[in-house]
């Protein structure tokens, strides 16, 4: 039988707990000043590397970020510079950097976000002129070209023919091994996926990220003997919402033949 505390006891526990001495918490550390890029004084030494032009595929409803330029003070003192951009306004120059060296070593990688404008379909395309200008003449300015193309989903699918061979009604042969290819410039995911029995998909992830291979699986479970051959197609697409233009399909060719069960194929 279960037995409760005494009151008085569960009082002079809480007592004891609340009135023993609390061990003193580290003091935190001292707030450093933050290094001015300023400090020091001296002559700034540039490694500078522009380029090259940048040529770039996007696909409809992302973003894709392209650097354009590498610049690092291997000197004293400090490097500052300003960029500007002409051209089309799907180009967008990112400020989150800051626009300075200093000499600690650091390389600042200047870049641009590229996302396609409201309606873009496959086959746009977008280009930019980038500017870049260093304070006091420390390096000479220059210019990178940014040129961009909106393209479907790059995802194919290997193999892209399966025969699960001659097969017992009702037997279930092991799974056929699908890979999954997204060699895009970006994330995709499957939209929808389609079979006809008595073929059934089998894959856990729907979204591939870029360069990556996944692996899946198709299955087959047949009750009536007979030949059967389909295509299994996946809809890729790089974003919710896009054109149907912009969406990717990817297929693999099924066939079997299945024998026995109803006295049918032999």
């Amino acid at each position: 039988m279960r037995r409760e505390a005494p009151i008085l006891g569960l009082v002079a526990l809480f007592a004891a707990c609340t009135t023993s001495a609390r061990p003193t918490p580290p003091s935190a550390p001292p707030i450093l000043p933050l290094r001015s890029c300023e400090d020091g004084s001296g002559t700034p030494k540039p490694r500078v590397s522009l380029g090259p032009d940048v040529n770039v595929e996007v696909m409809c409803g992302t973003t894709v970020t392209v650097p354009f330029a590498s610049i690092t003070n291997d000197g004293l003192n400090f490097i500052r510079w300003t960029t500007t951009i002409e051209g089309s306004p799907a180009f967008i120059l990112d400020d989150k950097l800051p626009h300075e060296a200093c000499n600690d070593g650091t390389t600042q990688v200047p870049a641009a976000t590229l996302q396609p404008l409201t309606g873009a379909v496959p086959g746009d395309t977008y280009d930019a002129i980038v500017t870049i200008t260093f304070a006091n003449d420390v390096f000479p300015a220059g210019q990178v070209k940014l040129h961009a193309v909106v393209a479907t989903p790059r995802f194919t699918i290997t193999p892209s023919r399966i025969d699960f061979g001659t097969v017992a009604a009702l037997a279930m042969p092991p799974r056929a091994r699908i890979v999954f290819h997204n060699d895009s410039n970006g994330s995709t995911f499957v939209a929808s996926s389609s079979v006809a029995a008595p073929f059934t998909l089998f894959f856990a992830a729907n979204l591939f990220t870029s360069g990556t291979a996944t692996n899946g699986d198709i299955g087959l479970i047949a009750t009536i003997a007979g030949e059967y051959a389909t295509t299994a197609t996946w809809t890729v697409a790089p974003a919710l919402g896009v054109p149907e233009a912009c969406l990717a399909h990817a297929t693999a060719e099924l066939h079997a033949t299945v024998v026995g069960g109803d006295g049918g194929v032999d």
